[in-house]
């Protein structure tokens, strides 16, 4: 409750300018407004729902955070509503030692919002990470995760290069048994003109599932530290899992000639990645029915290249009319290819020198 009378029951007081989170370093004097550009703006009500015009608004800061501007320590600062019952608070504060976050409590009668949190930070202290990808990522069982994939930048709170802080990786949520090298689920690195680069690489366990690398800074009991997280997840990534027919699929030709097109197989892993020296077997029926061979010889053997595919030579189709399949077999995996052998019927033109005669 206010200590100043109110005529009117104030029923809602709705944030209109400025709400979510602030930021401030502490120990310092921040002119007018402190907080956001153009001030802080909520709207009061009446309990019939129109504007709260000419009603007394009052922000409340925490004694032991900040104080307003306006006199010596006042934790408080009043506003009249105007004729759209809105109240800007644009006053100047000053921050204490303290640091942490604080919330700014608008009051009004029996009513009352809340502004923040309103986060005060030293000027020097770490600010936040940054990492120019999507900090998730899919990783093997048995791989070696490189420190230099979760290597981060770091800026203070006045956003120069956080130069020499000391940080800690830490390996949290894992079912997979990962850890850095050395065995241990924390790394603790220097940062080194803003870059940091843990000291080991991550060693990932047998097991599937997902863990979390989070990053700060050590020793720091601030609650709003900066942070960061990576999420790793992991699969088997190195057994393959699906086999398709990509390329020479459906085609035809003449009895005893080439096929214009290689049959074209490509194998991916759980997550659809290619996957690269897999051994594929191209497989036609036997050469006594409608079928084509690879070499004079009716099955063929290579592996994946970069990309995961698996080239046949041209099919040569035997003197056999008809329809048949070709498999491409990867371990336990299959794909289709279905070809034809057909017969030219271009008509063919006989000359008879007997038709004619020379006069």
């Amino acid at each position: 409750m206010l200590d100043f009378p109110q005529t009117r029951a104030v029923s809602t007081i709705s944030t209109f300018h400025g709400e979510g989170n602030h930021y401030l370093y502490n120990s310092t004097q921040f002119g007018s407004p402190a907080l956001d550009g153009s001030g802080i703006q909520v709207q009061v009500y009446l309990a019939d729902g129109s504007p709260g015009s000419g009603e007394i608004v009052r922000f409340t800061l925490p004694s032991e955070s900040a104080s307003f501007n306006t006199r010596p320590g006042p934790q408080y600062y009043d506003v009249v509503a105007d004729g759209n019952g809105v109240a800007t608070m644009n006053a100047g504060l000053a921050t204490s030692s303290m640091l942490g976050s604080f919330t700014l409590t608008v009051s009004s009668g029996s009513a009352a919002a809340y502004i923040g949190p309103v986060v005060v930070t030293n000027p020097n202290d770490l600010g936040w990470f940054i990492y120019d990808a999507y900090p998730g990522f899919y990783v093997s069982i048995g791989d070696i995760l490189s420190r230099q994939i979760i290597a981060l930048h770091t800026r203070r709170a006045n956003g120069s290069d956080a130069n020499g802080y000391s940080l800690r990786y830490e390996i949290t949520n894992s079912g997979t048994n990962a850890a850095f090298s050395n065995g241990s689920t924390i790394n603790d690195p220097i940062s080194d003109g803003g870059a940091v680069t843990p000291t080991a690489d991550i060693v990932i366990g047998g097991a599937q599932g997902s863990f979390t690398i989070k990053v700060y800074e050590q020793n720091y009991n601030y609650s709003n530290r900066a942070t960061f997280t990576f999420y790793v997840t992991v699969k088997d990534l190195i057994t393959p899992t699906a086999l398709s027919a990509v390329g020479g699929n459906g085609q035809s030709a003449w009895v005893s000639t080439s096929f214009a097109q290689n049959l074209i197989a490509r194998v991916t892993n759980v997550i659809g990645s290619p996957l690269a020296g897999k051994t594929v077997v191209f497989t036609s029926p036997v050469l006594t029915s409608p079928s084509c061979s690879f070499g004079g010889v009716n099955t063929y053997s290579t592996t994946t290249d970069a990309n995961g595919y698996a080239y046949s030579p041209l099919p040569l189709a035997n003197s056999l009319v008809g329809t048949y399949g070709v498999t491409a077999t990867c371990g336990g995996l299959t794909a289709n290819f279905t070809l034809t052998n057909s017969i030219d019927t271009t008509p063919i033109l006989h000359h008879d020198p007997l038709l004619y005669s020379v006069y």
